[in-house]
């Protein structure tokens, strides 16, 4: 069983547009605005026929909106209706009718997270505005274009998963975050990093730094982890087709603590 709603606002506009039509003036009402307050809301559960006890499933929720037209939040949870014994497990009895509460909660989360990019980013190669670098030889009375078309996504997310012993808990929290994004330096090279702090850990998620060169018919790629257990570089050229997509050459080589490579 699951059930979806959205929530939208309505504003109405007080103001009147004034069209001149004919030498004559003629009032029109804008149209009302919508607002969207929340994009989705969903909660679902299960009922078993079959079983002879614990018939219902955790009750799952989950929302989803976004903050001026920019920051994405999403939100979860998860609620148990039966009660658990000393030992943590589940039995025919509701937690209502044991200690009261309407149902244990033993998970939730929030995700939030934005995009910002430039103008240009996307544009294919074979558009006319996609020159990044245009010719700078002032004899020829050209300019510099440094409009470099770019990327950078970010999200910090909070997952939060609770251990039950009759009606007390014990939480286990995660919070991190991470990022990544690209730049276009030249017209077919591209520069690309990801990376994120476990702010729970306190310490670095893996990072990677990769550069793209778009060679028309081939591309290559290279990738390198600089720092922690999985520091690597690695790299790779193949034929864009993806009907031939196993001609390509890769190597992958891990690096030791001494920074060397380790064969």
């Amino acid at each position: 069983m699951n059930l979806q709603q959205s929530l939208e606002a309505k504003v109405a506009r007080n103001a009147r547009d004034t069209l001149n039509l004919s030498g004559g003036d003629n009032t029109v009402d804008k149209e009302n605005k919508k607002i969207k307050l929340i994009d989705f809301f969903g909660i679902g559960t299960g009922y078993d026929l079959m079983k002879d006890s614990l018939n219902w499933s955790p009750f799952s929720t989950q929302a989803r909106t976004m903050l001026f037209n920019l920051i994405t939040v999403n939100a979860n949870a998860s609620f148990d209706p039966y009660a658990v014994d000393t030992n943590g497990v589940r039995y025919d009895k509701s937690h209502k009718e044991v200690y009261g509460g309407l149902a244990r909660l033993t998970s939730a989360g929030a995700a939030l997270g934005f995009e910002l990019k430039s103008k240009r980013y996307g544009l294919g190669n074979g558009s006319a505005a996609t020159s990044v670098v245009g010719e700078s030889d002032p004899s020829k009375g050209a300019t510099t274009d440094f409009n470099l078309p770019w990327r950078l996504n970010a999200s910090y997310s909070y997952d939060m998963g609770r251990s039950w012993s009759e009606d007390r808990y014990t939480d286990n929290e995660r919070q991190s975050f991470v990022f990544n994004g690209d730049i276009t330096v030249f017209k077919y090279w591209k520069l690309g990093a990801q990376s994120g702090y476990d702010i729970t850990a306190g310490e670095w998620t893996p990072t990677s730094l990769n550069l793209y060169w778009d060679l028309h018919c081939w591309e290559f790629n290279v990738n390198w982890v600089p720092f922690g257990v999985r520091q690597s570089i690695g790299f790779r050229i193949n034929v864009k087709a993806s009907i031939l997509k196993d001609i390509k050459y890769e190597l992958n080589r891990p690096i030791g603590n001494d920074g060397e490579l380790l064969y």
